[in-house]
């Protein structure tokens, strides 16, 4: 009994290992919280570049997160992002590109050298890097991936057949799958030796044809006994989706089930992907952006513009329509200026009119905008 106890904590140590390594990579850099740093960061940066000092300013660059670069990076101008993201080593340009917003990713995969672009997108996981290459010409997009290793962008090649707003769009072809008569501990080794998968929340369960036919978390694999069958372990229950599906429905599956990771299955119930909680993440952010901007006539694009004359070409169209409604009101006041004129009283009401009638449409706007984002509108 004590001989199997000491094989199942040696098991979950390896494990522990193995799920907490990126992490205490990351531990080891500075976050930027307050604002303030931010603009200190970013005044830095400037500092650094003004006085031509790059061996500093990649010193500087590397103590922080690459999500925290890439927030400082929108308040630069488009020259110096491209200074900046040449002094980065691959890895961590790759972990900047993939965290920026997406006018700065798209001014950065468009001004960097076709050679640097596909060293950066091999270190990225396939999902990532298909993302990235959907926002290039289709001749661009050919010559990266002829540049890239085969066998990588292959995978590329699968996901971008998906539209990028569905369930195959947002997948990653990384996952762990083993068969139901493999044992807890060849489960683990596996685990060791597929170190460089992505995200590991679950264990997927397949048969000799890759049909998906069960489940397993963690938690399970950890606290089972090392000779325990998969098969006895695992749930029959798996939750999935098609590679078609709208990622605003997958989103809401995440949210309604509580999942870290949910399967994607083509329609022979076949594994091919998996979808992070990650990506549901960005997902959401993109579709309550999306949401906001639709109820107040406007348009996300609006965002990724800097010119006042595109800015304009997106919001006259429901400013000319609301222009017009104000000009019927008007006419109708208009044809009752009679009755105004020997109820003098009744003048006083219309500013009442028009504040209630302006709350009223706040609140319904605050109301279709908080159902449009929980999937209730």
């Amino acid at each position: 009994m004590k001989k199997r106890s000491d094989a199942t904590m040696r098991f979950r140590k390896q494990l522990k290992d193995i799920l907490s390594f990126k992490e205490r990579f990351w531990s080891k850099r500075r976050l930027i919280h307050p604002k303030e740093e931010v603009n200190q960061v970013v005044h830095e940066i400037r500092r650094f570049l003004a006085s031509k000092q790059p061996e500093s300013l990649r010193n500087f660059l590397a103590q922080f997160h690459p999500a925290d670069i890439a927030l400082a990076m929108r308040f630069l101008h488009d020259s110096e992002k491209e200074q900046v993201f040449k002094l980065l080593d691959d890895e961590f340009a790759a972990e900047v590109l993939d965290e920026a917003d997406e006018a700065t990713e798209r001014h950065l995969v468009k001004t960097t050298a076709p050679e640097r672009l596909s060293d950066i997108l091999e270190t990225l996981p396939p999902d990532e890097s298909a993302d990235i290459i959907a926002m290039l010409e289709p001749e661009e997009r050919e010559n990266i991936l002829k540049l890239m290793e085969p066998e990588e962008a292959e995978e590329v090649k699968e996901l971008l057949q998906y539209p990028p707003d569905t369930a195959g769009g947002i997948m990653s072809p990384d996952f762990i799958a083993v068969k139901e008569t493999m044992t807890v501990s060849q489960v683990i080794e596996l685990l060791r030796e597929r170190a460089d998968v992505e995200s590991i929340f679950y264990v997927y369960v397949v048969d000799d044809e890759g049909t998906l036919k069960g489940v397993l978390n963690l938690r399970r694999l950890i606290v089972s006994p090392p000779n325990t069958q998969i098969s006895e372990i695992m749930n029959h229950g798996v939750i999935f989706v098609f590679p078609e599906q709208d990622q605003e429905e997958v989103a809401h599956m995440f949210a309604r089930y509580d999942l870290l990771a949910l399967p994607v299955v083509d329609h022979d119930y076949k594994l091919i992907g998996v979808i992070t909680v990650d990506d549901v993440m960005d997902v959401l952010q993109e579709e309550l952006t999306e949401d906001y901007f639709m109820a107040v006539g406007s348009d996300a694009a609006e965002l990724e513009k800097k010119r006042p004359t595109e800015i304009a070409r997106l919001r006259l169209p429901w400013l000319i329509t609301t222009v017009c409604i104000e000009l019927i009101a008007g006419f109708v006041i208009h044809c009752f200026d009679k009755t105004l004129g020997q109820l003098i009283l009744l003048a006083s009401f219309m500013p009442v009119i028009q504040a209630i009638s302006g709350n009223t449409g706040l609140q319904s706007a605050t109301i279709v905008v908080r159902g449009l984002a929980t999937g209730h509108v």
